[in-house]
């Protein structure tokens, strides 16, 4: 999703991709909440001056990078709660953004 704002990614299984599960590129204000992600490149990516978007509920496993990633410290004030990230290969969880808000998650 590119310069998109305002959307919401919610309810589905995303697997087997070979790029990122979900990728936020430049989009504020979105909310990606209560997916499964797997065996994809990245689980869940924020890039490029996203800000303000909120991650939660999401289950993210089994992918050859990072499970949830904000790549970038453009990325500012988003919030990533209540999300459970684990057997990713690079992290379960980065954090490169500015402001943001974890709290909840389990990155085991």
């Amino acid at each position: 999703m590119t310069d998109r704002d305002d959307s919401s990614i919610t309810g589905n299984t995303i697997v087997g991709n070979t790029g990122h599960g979900i990728f936020v590129d430049g989009g504020d204000r979105n909310s990606i909440s209560a997916n499964s992600v797997y065996n994809n490149s990245d689980g869940i990516k924020i890039d490029n001056n996203a800000d303000d978007n909120v991650i939660s509920s999401n289950t993210v496993a089994s992918n050859s990078g990072t499970g949830i990633l904000i790549d970038d410290s453009t990325c500012d004030r988003n919030l990533v709660t209540s999300n459970r990230s684990t057997g990713n290969t690079t992290a379960n969880y980065t954090d490169n953004g500015t402001n943001t808000t974890a709290t909840g998650n389990d990155n085991n």
